[in-house]
C-alpha cells in the first residue's frame, strides 16, 4: 500500500487529522534519526497510537461485535432503512436529526446524522453498501454510531448479504390517489393544489405538547406554567395526480419542503400562506388514515421528496 494511504488509514482509524498523523510521524523520524523507511515509521506511529494497522488492513469489525463507548469503529452495512428529517428545538439548542439503519450478516445498527450531517441522506438509497467510521452512543440501552468530527460515510464496493431488517421498516409502494383507501401506506406522485389558511405553526409545550395559550407577551401551559414553546410546522391541503385528490397534512420538514418556508417564516408571519408555493409536484409517501372531523380519507406525509425525472422514466419502462 502507497504512504499516502497508510497515513489516511491511521488517520481514519485514529479520528486525527492527517496534518497531525505526518506531524507525529516526522517526530518519530528524528527521534530514529532516518533509520527506519516512511512506511515503516506508520506503523510505529500507529502502534503507539493503539492501532495495529496490519489486523485492521485484514480484518472487518462485524456489527454483533460494537459495544459502547468505541471510539473508532470502522464498518460495513447495507442500508435497511432511512429516516425522514426531523427538526427539534429545545431550550439548548435546535437543529435538525435523522437516521440510517444498516445491517451485515450479524446484526444491525443506528447510525444518527445531526444537522449539516443530513446532507448524505441525498447520496444514499436503501440497498446501498456504505462504510461508516465514528464513534458509539449507548442511548437508552441502544447502541447508535455517531459520526462526530472526524466520522466519515461513504459508499462501499464490498458485498453485504443480509437478511436482518429493523423493527419498523415501512415500504411504500406507487400509488394513483383514485386507487387510496384508509390504511394504506403508499407513494404517490402529485401537485400540491391547495393549502388551507391555518395557524401554520403551533406553539406547545415542551413537557406535555399541549397547545400553549399566550397571555401578556407570555406563552402559558394549562399544567406546566409558562414555558418557552415548541415549535410545530403544520400544513394541510390537497393534492391531485390526474387520477383524484385528497386532502393532506404534513409537518416539520416536510411541511418546510411542501410550502417552500422556513417554520420561523411562517411563524412571524401573519398571512404566510400567500408565501406558499403551490402547484409544485412531488413524491409523497405516507399512509392513509380517516379524518374524523370531516369523515373522509386523509393522507399523512411521512416524506416529500423532489421528482427525479430520469427515475420516474425508469419506472415507466418497467411496466411497458
Amino acid at each position: 500500500m502507497e504512504l499516502e494511504e497508510l497515513i489516511k488509514k491511521v488517520a481514519e482509524y485514529s479520528g486525527l487529522p492527517e496534518q497531525d498523523v505526518k506531524a507525529k510521524m516526522k517526530e518519530k523520524e528524528e527521534e530514529l534519526s532516518g533509520l527506519i523507511s516512511k512506511e515503516g515509521v506508520v506503523y510505529i506511529v500507529a502502534k503507539e497510537l493503539g492501532i495495529n494497522l496490519l489486523e485492521k488492513m485484514k480484518k472487518r469489525l462485524k456489527i454483533k461485535n460494537i459495544v459502547a463507548n468505541m471510539k473508532n469503529v470502522d464498518i460495513v452495512g447495507k442500508i435497511i432503512s432511512i429516516s425522514a428529517v426531523r427538526n427539534f428545538k429545545t431550550e439548548k439548542a435546535e437543529g435538525k436529526v435523522a437516521s440510517i439503519y444498516i445491517a451485515d450478516e450479524t446484526s444491525s445498527i443506528r447510525i444518527v446524522l445531526w444537522n449539516d450531517e443530513t446532507k448524505f441522506l441525498d447520496k444514499f438509497n436503501v440497498g446501498d453498501v456504505i462504510r461508516v467510521q465514528g464513534y458509539v452512543k449507548d442511548n437508552n440501552g441502544q447502541l447508535e454510531i455517531r459520526l462526530g468530527k472526524y466520522g466519515k460515510i461513504m459508499k462501499s464496493d464490498e458485498k453485504i448479504t443480509t437478511n436482518i431488517k429493523p423493527e419498523r421498516v415501512y415500504i411504500y409502494e406507487r400509488n394513483y390517489i383514485k386507487n387510496l383507501d384508509i390504511g394504506m401506506r403508499s407513494e404517490i406522485r402529485a401537485a400540491i393544489v391547495q393549502i388551507f389558511r391555518t395557524k401554520g405553526v403551533l406553539k406547545l409545550c415542551p413537557q406535555c405538547n399541549k397547545q400553549l395559550e399566550k397571555k401578556n407577551n407570555e406563552f402559558i401551559c394549562s399544567e406546566h406554567g409558562k414555558q418557552e414553546p415548541k415549535y410545530l410546522f403544520v400544513v394541510s391541503g390537497v393534492v391531485d395526480d390526474g387520477t383524484g385528490n385528497i386532502r393532506f397534512t404534513a409537518f416539520d420538514i416536510n411541511a418546510e419542503k411542501i410550502t417552500g418556508l422556513k417554520t420561523k417564516d411562517a411563524l412571524d408571519v401573519d398571512d404566510w400562506i400567500k408565501k406558499c408555493k403551490q402547484g409544485k409536484e412531488f413524491i409523497l409517501r405516507g399512509i392513509v388514515k380517516k379524518n374524523e372531523f370531516f369523515d373522509r380519507p386523509e393522507f399523512i406525509i411521512n416524506e416529500v421528496k423532489d421528482v427525479d425525472v430520469e427515475k420516474e422514466i425508469e419506472l415507466i419502462l418497467d411496466k411497458i
